[in-house]
């Protein structure tokens, strides 16, 4: 959704505005889960011969997929940070 010229790209700014004013922490946040049901996924999950499972915890962008300290933080970082082409720089955390 950052890299111009892609559909997932044009089909954001076409839906959300560009990247920089609308980007993947704010996607993030419109999702809800109001139709999460675990107990339906692990049964597909067993069906499709998975043997084990495990929650993920932070997205590959550092981004935690629950509302924590450094999301508070990475959000703030974020909204202040912007390159021209709208691809947000990943804060650094310890």
């Amino acid at each position: 959704m950052y890299i111009q010229g892609e559909k997932a790209y044009d089909y954001h700014v076409k839906n959300y505005g560009h990247p920089s004013k609308f980007g993947f922490m704010e996607i993030d946040n419109i999702c809800k889960a109001e139709r999460w049901g675990p107990e339906r996924l692990i049964g597909l999950y067993k069906r499709a011969g998975g043997k084990y499972f495990f929650a993920m915890g932070a997205h590959h962008d550092n981004l935690d997929m629950y509302d924590s300290a450094q999301k508070q933080v990475a959000r703030h970082v974020r909204s202040m940070i912007a390159s021209p082409t709208g691809r947000r720089p990943r804060p650094a955390f310890r």
